[in-house]
């Protein structure tokens, strides 16, 4: 004959029940919050690869939208950041290979790396001069920037080589105020330039520098442009802050071949891409730009001009097609340390239930 369980045991085996349900529920919490919820990056690096993916989407998206068209055969991934051939504010002959290699988000994780390496940490100046010639090394540099928490003192210019931010509907400044409208990649620009010959855009149309001129203005960005290139080179270190006789800026980033940037000498050219954290400048080079002038007060300086060189000096793939998908990190437990949580759990229920106290 079946002995009926008394309602007082089938409540002390539901109170059981409760309580080994209640210490999985608690060990799954402890888990999901160990691995981070959503699996956003741990690390600056990731989270910048992750901001500079985000960032191509919108920038694709767009160009899309607004009617301009991606070529297959110039931009097989499909990034929007490879321009034309030649246009009305093409500067120089550029290379399509190293256009295409620098929009690669692990390019906005290299970037992470050098600024560290520069000391550049929470709260520090960083001062970034950009022609428009590497879009995809101004997106990777302001994803460093904001992965690390530092802060990026910006001066474009609008001028590009080949397959850059050649677009006049396009520029750097379209693609800055993109950005920000989208806050993907938060950012200002505290000047902008014509860039070109002259930094005044001087081989360009005048209906072209003045079309320039009033986006710049347009845009709230004060605009710049001296005749004296002394004076040009100064401005700009006013903006980055330089010309008080405290230390502001952690580190100069120079992308691209601006004029006012580099200087002219043929001397910067030997310059090795990447981190230099002191650069001997000769004394016999004449019309320095920004990034002898920070060179010359210590500031260490990354220079991103020769592509190829810095891709194989730090193990960036060349052209690749796709690009490669960005990891999402996660942390997840080790498996025989949830286990051993759960078995003591367990036993703290089994000990509880031994004694009645359950």
């Amino acid at each position: 004959m079946p002995v009926r369980t008394s309602n007082a045991s089938r409540r002390k085996q539901l109170r059981k029940l409760g309580a080994a349900s209640l210490i999985s529920l608690l060990l799954f919490g402890v888990d999901r919050l160990w691995q981070g919820y959503d699996g956003v990056p741990e690390t600056p690096r990731a989270r910048a690869s992750q901001m500079m993916g985000r960032a191509l989407d919108v920038v694709r998206a767009h160009i899309e939208q607004s009617g301009l068209s991606i070529d297959p055969a110039l931009d097989p991934n499909a990034t929007g950041l490879i321009g034309l051939e030649y246009s009305e504010i093409t500067t120089t002959v550029g290379d399509l290979e190293a256009k295409r290699t620098t929009t690669n988000p692990a390019m906005a994780s290299l970037m992470v790396e050098l600024l560290e390496q520069a000391g550049v940490g929470r709260g520090d100046r960083v001062a970034v001069g950009c022609s428009g010639s590497f879009p995809g090394l101004y997106i990777a540099t302001l994803s460093a920037v904001e992965a690390l928490e530092a802060e990026a003192v910006i001066v474009i210019s609008l001028g590009a080589s080949s397959y850059g931010a050649n677009r006049i509907e396009f520029t750097l400044v379209e693609l800055s105020l993109l950005l920000n409208r989208n806050a993907v990649v938060p950012h200002r620009v505290a000047g902008a330039s014509l860039g070109g010959s002259g930094d005044r855009g001087l081989e360009f149309d005048p209906a072209v520098q003045k079309s320039l001129a009033e986006k710049i203005r347009a845009a709230g960005i004060p605009l710049l442009g001296s005749e004296i290139f002394r004076e040009a080179v100064c401005k700009r270190l006013e903006i980055y802050g330089m010309d008080s006789s405290e230390q502001s800026v952690k580190a100069f980033v120079n992308i691209g071949g601006g004029s006012v940037d580099m200087g002219t000498d043929p001397w910067i050219l030997e310059l090795e891409p990447g981190l230099h954290r002191s650069i001997e400048v000769p004394k016999i080079v004449h019309d320095r730009g920004v990034l002898q002038a920070m060179a010359e007060r210590g500031v260490p300086i990354i220079h991103l001009l020769n592509v190829k060189g810095l891709a194989r000096k730090h193990g960036i793939a060349w052209d690749p097609v796709p690009l490669a998908q960005v990891r999402r990190e996660r942390r997840t437990m080790v498996p025989w340390v949830t286990l051993a949580m759960y078995l003591c759990g367990m036993s703290i229920v089994f000990y509880l239930s031994k004694r009645d106290l359950l």
